[in-house]
């Protein structure tokens, strides 16, 4: 137990928590909800802004996803399209829970967790109201505040993320052009948002295709007709690091590869927030508790990614397999290749994310600055802390001692007395100068403080001093398979001293400044 919680081992947790937050990021959450409704009110089915088609009432429709901020359902219609309508043109039902979002709710009787009839939406985009009845028949107001429906309740994880996948565009065009809309309603992302044209449908996409000869990514929009995708038009997504990704070499490489391109990628739907008014407190002590981890997760995530393959490496050595056959020489070697080519990956793909490279850069590089050397200074420690041979750890011990010869030499050495020492102080300040409208100066004095200068004088006796060493040769091995190291160890005895002369010296040291 004695080296257990060492090094390896803190290394080996850090990588396993990384691989989970990489594991619980590549766990796809693409698929719509897909539930059956009809709506009870005409209404109006709309992208993001302007609407686009009718719905009747009556008309059955599929909902998709919800989006809670703004109180909506994604749909899809019997044509195929598909946008967004306000919750209640299919479900007037929905529950307070938080009567502090009620105006004047003095008014009413209304309780948390209370079910009332939704009537109207009022307000601008800034301030968007719904009117209510309760079963008592009594009226009052509330904020569109994470509000919801009973059917949006029921659609907690289908809460629409506007996730993105990031490819580029030449994998974008060989992907997508010349294919159906089937086939590419399989591929990464369905299609968020899709219109009918006078030739057949256009399609929105939730991707971020990579152009490298401006460096940016764009939002694809595919226009498909006879049912077959035959071009494509795409919208500027305002980034921070085009510069740098323009020239880096290898961009489009990395984001073509599935496994590199869903590290950034984030999902179409989410779980709802664990801070919705709906959840019983346990729930949300609960779920604050284990955000604490969530959160040193996701800041390794973000900043230390580039280390999870050297930090398991690194853990895989307390457990000899499979690194057995590594020498400790050849392993300190593959470290280094590993984290310069991961250390690069990870600032492609993090300036892809995107996270600013004014901040991402500088955390990135420090941290690995940090971190490496945590990795291979292990390897410097004697005796051995990985037995070369067995390549057990932490199992070579001092075994015994070895008397192997004596000399005597000269050392040169100083012996310094203070002889003297004297003080002073003074009165020191800065000058503020202020410049007034009509042209006229004035000055003050600030930050006044007392300076103190002490000067030591030391006289320094020089000697030639006449040594007998005796040298020692130390034998450590490793208890499992025998193997030595060799250390050494001298011990002085003082023969002679010879008087060789003095001097005199002074250092002044300051205070207060």
């Amino acid at each position: 137990m004695k080296h257990f919680f060492d090094r390896t081992f803190l290394f080996f947790v850090l990588s396993l928590i990384l691989v989970g937050v990489v594991i619980y990021n590549s766990i796809p959450r693409n698929k719509p909800a897909n539930m059956g409704v009809a709506a009870i009110q005409k209404t109006q089915l709309s992208d993001f802004k302007d609407d686009f088609a009718t719905i009747d009432k009556g008309d059955s429709l599929t909902i998709l996803g919800v989006d809670f901020s703004d109180f909506r359902f994604l749909v899809a219609t019997k044509d195929g399209q598909r946008g967004w309508i306000p919750q209640e043109a299919v479900d007037n039902k929905g529950i307070i829970y938080n009567v502090e979002l009620i105006t004047e709710n003095e008014k009413t009787a209304v309780k948390n967790g209370d079910t009332v009839t939704f009537l109207e939406q009022t307000g601008d985009q800034y301030n968007r109201m719904m009117e209510f009845k309760t079963v008592d028949g009594e009226q009052g107001e509330v904020r569109v505040h994470n509000l919801t429906t009973l059917t949006g309740n029921n659609l907690l994880k289908y809460e629409y993320n506007g996730g993105d996948y990031y490819l580029s565009k030449k994998k974008f065009e060989e992907k997508y052009i010349g294919k159906t809309f089937e086939e590419n309603e399989k591929l990464y992302r369905p299609a968020i948002l899709v219109k009918k044209t006078p030739k057949g449908l256009s399609a929105q996409y939730d991707l971020r295709v990579f152009d490298k000869n401006d460096g940016k990514f764009y939002s694809p929009t595919i226009t498909y007709e006879n049912g077959v995708a035959t071009s494509y038009t795409t919208d500027y997504i305002r980034m921070p690091n085009s510069f740098f990704l323009k020239y880096l070499p290898l961009v489009s490489t990395f984001l073509d590869m599935d496994f590199f391109s869903q590290l950034i990628s984030s999902n179409a739907f989410e779980i709802g927030d664990i801070d919705k008014d709906s959840h019983p407190i346990w729930f949300k002590i609960a779920g604050y508790i284990l955000l604490v981890f969530v959160l040193i997760g996701v800041i390794g995530f973000l900043f230390f990614l580039n280390q999870i393959i050297p930090f398991l490496m690194f853990g895989l050595l307390r457990f000899r397999y499979p690194l057995i056959f590594i020498s400790n020489n050849i392993f300190q070697k593959i470290i280094w290749a590993v984290i310069i080519i991961c250390t690069y990956i990870w600032l492609v793909l993090g300036l892809c994310y995107p996270l600013h490279w004014w901040y991402f850069i500088p955390i990135l590089l420090i941290a690995t600055w940090w971190l490496t050397p945590k990795i291979l200074e292990w390897f410097d420690d004697f005796p051995s802390n990985r037995c070369p041979e067995c390549k057990s750890l932490y199992t070579i011990e001092y075994d015994s001692e070895e008397f192997m010869r004596e000399y005597q030499e000269w050392r040169k050495e100083t012996k310094s007395t203070r002889i003297g020492s004297r003080s002073s102080s003074e009165w020191v300040h800065d000058t503020e100068i202020t410049k007034w409208s009509d042209g006229s100066t004035s000055s003050r004095a600030v930050n006044q403080r007392k300076v103190t200068h002490t000067t030591n004088t030391y006289n320094n006796d020089v000697y030639d001093v006449l040594y007998l060493v005796r040298e020692y040769k130390q034998t450590y091995k490793c208890e499992h398979c025998g193997f030595e190291e060799y250390g050494s160890r001298k011990e002085s005895k003082e023969l002679d001293r010879k008087y060789k002369g003095s001097y005199i010296d002074t250092t002044t040291t300051h205070s207060g400044y």
